[in-house]
């Protein structure tokens, strides 16, 4: 049978304690579980998850990634909108908590332990400096507690892998202009710190510390990696969710057409620009070059097909929310598309089932795996939106690939104000225009007069 989750992390430490041979109580044991669970079981989040937390932790060897796995994320500011009691006592020492989603970190810690000055290092911060969310700020907070949490257990040597672990998560960083990575940059500062503070602490020991960040750094964004780009697909929309609070009636599509499409296009935005080379890391052989290049090649696959997707969703939520406001203004997406359908009402009434079927002349040049991802929906059971796409599909065969990127364009155009909602509509070929007016005109009654002008 399946064990609670907070069974599973009390199993989870003692095995890593029971590793590395540290005498722990139930009771210490307990409380470290129920910390780490505590943080972990927001209704905000998503993706960032206890399964999200096994899911790395899973394929990791050491104890000490495991440890760093179970605290990785344990601090995400701008989605927990704060900490608990216990965490923010714990920070306080060492931080504080600025506007606009910043962290200050204190100059003078009185009394620091020595794993305060080690952290430092490993981060490469300095007191006084200001950190924001996509800045390291929330993994840095994570090793914080980690470090405060594990301390009173662990020596000094013990916490340097589990704070390098903990680091090597901050992700999407590549190479600097001398062709040195953040791991190259993350050893040579610790060894600098040994030498002044901790001579105990050896060379190799901080080499075996990044090898085995380089693996968490790894397992942490893996579904980029996966075989199946529609698991991989269903993990960035656990993002997208997690990041908007607006998007939180899930089921009836309660939220806006406005929020749902800043939402993609933040998303799309990210991808579009994002350095596939930079996803996964190696340092010093680590992971062995066979792995690493699967790694990347698998990651490049998945994020040109999840471009083009996302891409086409973005052109759907843009059409939706020029029709809005050429109609009326902003509505909840459930008024103009319909119901999301579910087990306990299958025959919701929505807007695809009233566009007429498109004869294969009318059908562009597309890419066959992203139509069926729009088309059968991403993989897994989490409740973020209908997982198919059927309008989006409707859209991307009249359009075809070249079609979507220069919608695109116009998009871009939209937002930067350069044209109106009624401008961008008219970009739209006149038989996609009137078949969507159509189709949302059945769903969005008190709009259908409105819609007709575009029939």
């Amino acid at each position: 049978m399946k064990k609670a989750p907070i069974t599973f992390l009390i199993l989870e430490l003692r095995r890593c304690f029971e590793q590395l041979q540290v005498t722990i109580d139930d009771k210490d044991l307990e409380e470290i579980a129920i910390l780490i669970y505590g943080c972990m079981v927001g209704t905000r989040r998503k993706f960032h998850t206890l399964n999200h937390v096994f899911d790395v932790c899973e394929s990791l060897q050491s104890p000490y990634q495991v440890l760093a796995g179970l605290f990785h994320d344990v601090v995400y500011y701008q989605v927990d909108e704060g900490f608990s009691p216990n965490v923010a006592q714990q920070l306080a020492p060492y931080i504080t908590v600025q506007p606009q989603n910043q962290a200050l970190i204190h100059t003078e810690v009185p009394n620091a332990p020595l794993w305060w000055n080690m952290l430092l290092a490993t981060y490469g911060f300095k007191g006084g400096q200001v950190l924001n969310v996509f800045g390291g700020m929330n993994e840095l907070l994570s090793t914080i507690v980690a470090m405060d949490t594990l301390a009173p257990f662990f020596s000094i040597n013990q916490l340097i892998p589990i704070a390098t672990c903990i680091e090597a998560t901050i992700p999407f960083r590549g190479f600097d202009e001398s062709g040195f990575s953040s791991f190259d940059h993350m050893a040579q500062r610790l060894e600098q710190w040994a030498d002044a503070h901790a001579p105990q602490v050896s060379k190799d020991e901080i080499i075996q510390a990044v090898h085995l960040s380089v693996d968490v750094a790894n397992e942490d964004v893996a579904n980029f990696a996966s075989e199946n780009t529609g698991y991989f697909l269903e993990n960035t929309w656990r993002l997208i969710y997690e990041g908007n609070v607006a998007l939180n009636d899930l089921e009836n599509h309660a939220y806006s057409v406005v929020k749902y499409r800043e939402g993609l296009m933040k998303t799309e935005g990210f991808l579009r620009y994002l350095q596939t080379a930079n996803i996964f890391h190696r340092f010093q052989n680590v992971p062995k070059s066979v792995v690493y290049a699967r790694l990347t090649h698998q990651a490049q696959k998945n994020v040109a097909i999840a471009r083009e997707y996302l891409a086409t969703k973005l052109c759907f939520a843009t059409l939706l929310e020029a029709f809005a406001f050429a109609t009326g203004g902003d509505a909840p997406m459930s008024m103009l598309i319909g119901m999301m359908k579910t087990e306990t009402s299958p025959q919701t009434e929505r807007a695809e089932y009233f566009l007429t079927p498109l004869e294969s002349a009318q059908i562009r040049e597309i890419n066959p795996k992203v139509l069926k991802l729009l088309v059968e929906g991403r993989v897994g059971d989490t409740g973020l939106e209908i997982k198919s796409s059927p309008i989006a599909a409707y859209i991307y065969q009249f359009l075809g690939t070249e079609g979507i990127v220069a919608m695109l364009d116009d998009i871009k155009k939209l937002f930067a104000k350069e044209i109106s909602y009624e401008d961008f509509l008219a970009t739209c070929p006149p038989y996609l225009r009137s078949e969507l007016a159509k189709s949302f005109a059945k769903i969005a009654i008190t709009r259908a007069t409105a819609l007709k002008t575009f029939f």
